[in-house]
């Protein structure tokens, strides 16, 4: 096999950092939507929220995690008065980071800047990719090398469920 380079240079955090909101949010003032990121915060990193994401995975939820943020964060919007529109109101709780960029009180609350440990790699278009471990939507473990073929180009897109 010929020499597998690299033909596009991005990172998860410049992409995520340009993100458009899929689907409709809401306009909250910046006061309310730092009490919602705050009771979010606080809710987060509680016995009671890790103790739901054991109870997700013992009933056999696939992504227990992601499920009890979805309720989590939906519960708050409905406790701050969003009741019909709970879910346009966590799309803003999401999006807060990137709609209050210059904020850094914003920053500092927001789980999904803060944590966010994405960042821009080293490799540059034309230097020969790394042959890593990756694992299939089936977790099947393979290489990167194993997925780029001679008689074609091969797309690789990543992301992560968290």
């Amino acid at each position: 096999m010929g020499a597998t380079l690299m033909c596009h240079e991005t990172s998860g955090r410049e992409d995520y950092e340009r993100l458009k909101v899929i689907g409709d949010s809401l306009p909250i003032d910046r006061k309310t939507l730092i009490l919602m990121l705050k009771e979010e915060e606080t809710q987060r990193f509680s016995q009671e929220f890790l103790s739901r994401c054991d109870q997700l995975q013992e009933q056999g939820d696939p992504n227990p995690y992601i499920t009890a943020i979805d309720e989590m964060q939906l519960n708050i919007a409905a406790q701050f008065g969003f009741g019909e529109t709970a879910r346009q109101a966590v799309n803003t709780m999401r999006t807060a980071h990137t709609v209050y960029r210059d904020d850094p009180e914003v920053q500092a609350i927001s789980v999904y800047s803060r944590e966010n440990k994405s960042h821009k790699g080293s490799l540059k278009p034309g230097d020969q990719l790394p042959d890593l471990k990756l694992f299939t939507p089936q977790l099947k473990q393979t290489n990167l090398q194993n997925l780029v073929t001679e008689s074609g180009i091969t797309l690789l897109l990543a992301s992560s469920l968290s």
